[in-house]
């Protein structure tokens, strides 16, 4: 079976399984083939979707409704002790500026990386980029190029605040 039909299916299961069944929800997301490791939460309403690979490591939060866009050849890693708060979006893909006829033009993907003990805010939206150690992204934030580790970004776009 193809990995973006286990992946709707999955995700219904997401919709319906309480937050406190996360070692059933793990169980689920490497059917889906999504890499999870031990301790990995994962709570009510996340989202897994297209083709690209999806490692989430050792001891890593995913609040609710937080979303996975992945694109065939570009993926998402997030490291271990990481916090995830609820509806946060990865989204790997996006479309260079076309023409006058139809301004969304050829698709371009990229990877997008969370490095270890990173904490990222509320509503975020991450794009492809590398969010270094132990970084924290404010609510709200959208991150579209690379935050160095133990940094505080925040914003729109997600600019350095202060070092940690």
């Amino acid at each position: 079976m193809k990995i973006s039909i286990k992946r709707y299916i999955g995700n219904v299961f997401f919709d319906i399984l309480p937050s406190s069944s996360y070692w059933l929800k793990r169980h689920i997301a490497r059917w889906m083939g999504v890499q999870v490791s031990s301790e990995v939460k994962l709570n009510i309403g996340c989202k897994f979707y297209g083709e690209g690979p999806i490692i989430i490591e050792d001891d890593t939060w995913v609040g609710p409704n937080v979303f996975f866009y992945t694109a065939r050849d570009s993926g998402i890693f997030i490291g271990k002790n990481c916090d995830i708060a609820p509806d946060v979006r990865f989204v790997c893909g996006s479309h260079n500026i076309g023409n006058r006829e139809r301004r969304a033009g050829a698709g371009t993907a990229g990877d997008i990386q969370v490095l270890d003990g990173c904490w990222v805010g509320f509503g975020s939206k991450i794009f492809p980029s590398l969010i270094g150690n132990a970084s924290i992204i404010a609510a709200g934030s959208v991150v579209l190029e690379n935050i160095d580790s133990n940094t505080l970004a925040g914003g729109v776009p997600a600019k350095r605040i202060r070092e940690l």
